[in-house]
């Protein structure tokens, strides 16, 4: 990735190292192909930087190496640089989300149960309206909360698929519950009516939950190392018997493709399925 000439007043620029278009030195997206720039940022900077050390390096050997052999007449301070001069200042670089600890983990938790509880108490059990009104927010909230949860924090994808079946699971059981409170009635299903209408409720607020986290990777272009593992697997096979020459640039590109198509249509599908199975079966009812 290089620099570009510019003047002291402009701000610098630099080439993207995809499409070698002049993009801002502090870009983490590239305005010319739309590729993340966020591993190749810091590493360019650290390049600079250790080029200017070098610089300094030669140039303080350099005035050594003149002071040595200037004769001994009139002794006279050699100018010599000093090695351990003060590099310049780098701009800190984007941190990625950290990861989170017990108590996030158990907020993101915790919070979607609790809220979807809630509503289901205020909706069907005090005001008995129209349980139309609780599927459609059991399809926002969790899907919210999923994006929230990635742009925060750094995770990996099966644990977050578990903690979206986790939330679903937890806050069917808890309506469950408050309407066996509310109405005398058993707390577990009975017949296979109720269970399948439990199973697509489950199912719709995961699924909401799971489209919320693919939907934050895809807003906020976060990294994902399984679905980056699970490109390049597809990329190899496809790949599988092309000609060495130019065979690893086609991988590359075929990896950043299905990387991208996955992480666009995922959140698609499963919103799709989410919203089927929570509210198209109510309003078959």
């Amino acid at each position: 990735m290089g620099v570009a000439a510019s003047s002291p007043d402009a701000p610098r620029t630099v080439a993207c190292p995809y499409c070698a278009e002049p993009i801002a030195e502090q870009a983490l997206v590239c305005r010319h192909c739309g590729r993340d720039l966020f591993f190749f940022a810091p590493l360019r900077r650290e390049l600079e930087a250790l080029s200017r050390r070098v610089a300094e390096l030669e140039s303080a050997l350099s005035a050594s190496r003149s002071a040595a052999v200037t004769p001994v007449a009139a002794p006279v301070a050699a100018p010599v640089a000093a090695p351990e001069a003060a590099e310049p200042a780098i701009p800190p670089t984007p941190t990625q989300p950290q990861r989170p600890g017990i108590g996030s983990v158990l907020l993101f938790l915790v919070l979607p149960v609790l809220c979807l509880v809630a509503m289901h108490a205020v909706t069907i059990v005090l005001l008995d309206l129209n349980e139309l009104y609780l599927r459609v927010a059991s399809v926002i909230l969790p899907l919210g909360l999923g994006m929230l949860f990635v742009a925060l924090f750094r995770v990996r994808l099966p644990y977050q698929l578990l903690m979206a079946v986790a939330i679903a699971v937890l806050s069917v059981l808890g309506m469950a519950a408050v309407i066996a409170y509310a109405d005398d009635v058993p707390l577990m299903p009975r017949g296979a009516r109720e269970w399948r209408e439990i199973l697509y409720y489950v199912t719709s607020i995961a699924f909401s939950h799971i489209t919320g986290i693919f939907t934050g990777l895809l807003v906020f272009h976060r990294r994902n190392r399984g679905i980056d593992r699970l490109s390049h697997r597809l990329a190899s096979a496809l790949t599988d018997g092309s000609p060495a020459p130019g065979k690893a640039q086609r991988l590359r590109q075929y990896t950043e493709r299905i990387r991208d198509f996955i992480t666009l249509v995922t959140p698609i599908v499963t919103a799709i399925v989410s919203v089927v199975t929570g509210v198209v079966t109510l309003l078959k009812k």
